[in-house]
């Protein structure tokens, strides 16, 4: 079977309705596939895209500035949905379906989850920052440098993937 056999809207269309399923396999498999097409659906490909959209770093390949995240695009706000949901297992992960869809819908959501009480959905959060560039975004950025989870403050540098803005950041200890 060739992998073109299956148009991918309708894919998208027929997975759509798993990513709410209660069993949070089937639940993050739909949601992986819808936003599949993005980098921050992998901890491994987030760095490599942040650290390296719109500039090259030494040691880093560039990836595709113009990348689009067609299933995130078309079902964005279902994803939403789904992330302020109660399914703890799943919720950071739908947000980051969401990414590059770079909707300004989508920034009184992430400006609610950046104050969730669970430390996934803030980090997740913090990586869709990177799609609102802007001085707004470098505060909301410094305002999590007083996190009280560790692993969100640890984790907000290299995620925000903007070395040139760097130094207009707070120091930070964690």
């Amino acid at each position: 079977m060739d992998l073109k056999d299956f148009d991918r809207h309708d894919v998208l269309t027929a997975v759509l309705g798993l990513s709410a399923s209660p069993d949070p396999t089937i639940a993050q498999a739909a949601i992986g596939l819808i936003g599949s097409h993005n980098p921050y659906m992998t901890e491994e490909r987030i760095p490599f895209w942040l650290g390296t959209v719109g500039q090259a770093n030494p040691g880093l390949a560039q990836m595709d500035p113009k990348m689009k995240n067609e299933g995130g695009e078309l079902y964005w706000s279902d994803l939403v949905a789904v992330a302020d949901g109660k399914a703890d297992g799943r919720r950071g992960h739908s947000r980051l379906g969401a990414g590059l869809v770079r909707k300004p819908e989508l920034q009184e959501p992430i400006k609610r989850w950046l104050l969730d009480p669970a430390s996934s959905v803030r980090s997740a959060a913090i990586v869709l920052l990177a799609d609102i560039p802007g001085q707004s975004t470098t505060g909301k950025l410094a305002s999590l440098v007083d996190d009280p989870d560790a692993g969100v403050r640890a984790q907000w540098p290299a995620r925000s993937g903007w070395p040139a803005e760097s130094n207009r950041l707070p120091s930070w200890q964690s």
